[in-house]
């Protein structure tokens, strides 16, 4: 491996702090590739019509092409969702928690009860809702699904992932500025 990328694993490698800014910024990252990939399909399409003007052999080829297409979309689905999750795991260390020399925070379940410890409050259902999600992720990460068979994520569903992060996030940084 490159020094370069071992060099990742030390405490302060980021060139610039991540914000909530980051949620949508990845969001609008997948959804870019995806309406590429939409066009390209439409590209393949109008090509096979082309190719094999015979109507049920083009069809069965618009189909294939289709869902291959779906296919990459929920994998760039979970790969989103990967990043969401630690931006916000990113978040509650850097910008809400204040140091805490020696403590290693490993996983969501650590990370919010260090918030917890400081003041920052969770509804009982955010908290299960974030545990779900990161669930999910870790899921993906460590157990990912088979290449032709991804979990079904949808954008509703990362929206209703975000809109949670960007809630908590909002009513932290009220907390933590109404606390200095």
């Amino acid at each position: 491996m490159r020094d370069s990328l071992k060099k990742l694993t030390e405490k302060d490698y980021w060139v610039s702090r991540l914000s909530e800014d980051d949620f949508g910024d990845t969001i609008q990252i997948v959804t870019t590739f995806i309406q590429n990939n939409q066009k390209d399909l439409q590209v393949e399409i109008e090509k096979a019509k082309i190719d094999y003007p015979e109507e049920d052999i083009w069809c069965e080829i618009q189909s294939d092409l289709a869902h291959y297409a779906w296919v990459d979309e929920q994998h760039l689905w979970q790969f989103c969702l990967l990043r969401l999750q630690g931006i916000f795991e990113s978040l509650i260390v850097y910008s809400f928690l204040p140091e805490l020399p020696g403590k290693k925070l490993i996983g969501m379940k650590a990370k919010l009860r260090a918030a917890k410890e400081v003041g920052f409050q969770l509804e009982p259902e955010e908290y299960e809702e974030l545990l779900l999600w990161a669930k999910l992720r870790n899921a993906i990460a460590h157990a990912p699904p088979e290449k032709y068979q991804p979990l079904i994520i949808t954008r509703e569903d990362i929206n209703e992932y975000v809109s949670l992060l960007k809630s908590i996030c909002e009513r932290w940084r009220e907390f933590k500025a109404d606390t200095k």
